[in-house]
C-alpha cells in the first residue's frame, strides 16, 4: 500500500525524481522506491532505486533538490538522503530525536529559501534542522 509519495526536478538535471513510500500489512518494514524520469522520453524509467526501510509506520517521503530525500516515520525516525545519489544518506539521526520528538513525526518540510527542515509530531511541538 503506498503511504506517501513525493514527485520534484531531479538537482543537477531535467529528470523527475518520483518517491514512494510504502507498507506492507503483514511485514513490520517499509519499503522506499524512487524512480528517474526522463520527461523527454515521455517519462520513461531511466533509473531507480529500492530498499527496504526498518521502521513500518512511515509518515513522509519527500524529495527536494535543495536538500535530497527525506523519509520519516511515526516512530520518531527521521533520515535525509543526498539529492543526487540517493543511496547515499547524509543525516541519520533517529536515537536523540526519538526523545526530543516525544516519539513520533507526523509532517516535515524543507524551506529552499531558509535551507532549513522542519518536523513535527503528536507531541504538538514544531522541530528545525539547519
Amino acid at each position: 500500500m503506498i503511504v506517501a509519495m513525493s514527485v520534484e526536478e531531479q538537482k543537477g538535471s531535467k529528470n523527475l525524481i518520483l518517491c514512494l513510500g510504502t507498507q506492507s500489512k503483514n511485514v513490520k518494514k517499509s519499503e522506499v522506491v524512487a524512480y528517474v524520469l526522463d520527461p523527454r522520453l515521455e517519462f520513461e524509467v531511466i533509473q531507480s532505486y529500492r530498499w527496504i526501510w526498518p521502521e513500518e509506520q512511515m509518515t513522509s517521503v519527500y524529495y527536494k533538490a535543495g536538500c535530497g530525500l527525506i523519509l520519516a516515520s511515526f516512530t520518531g525516525y527521521l533520515e535525509i538522503f543526498d539529492p543526487i545519489n540517493l543511496n547515499h544518506s547524509i543525516w541519520d539521526n533517529s536515537k536523540s530525536m526519538k526523545k526530543e520528538s516525544s516519539g513520533s513525526i507526523s509532517t516535515v518540510a524543507y524551506s529552499e529559501a531558509l535551507d532549513i527542515i522542519a518536523y513535527a509530531g503528536v507531541s504538538g511541538k514544531i522541530f528545525i534542522i539547519d
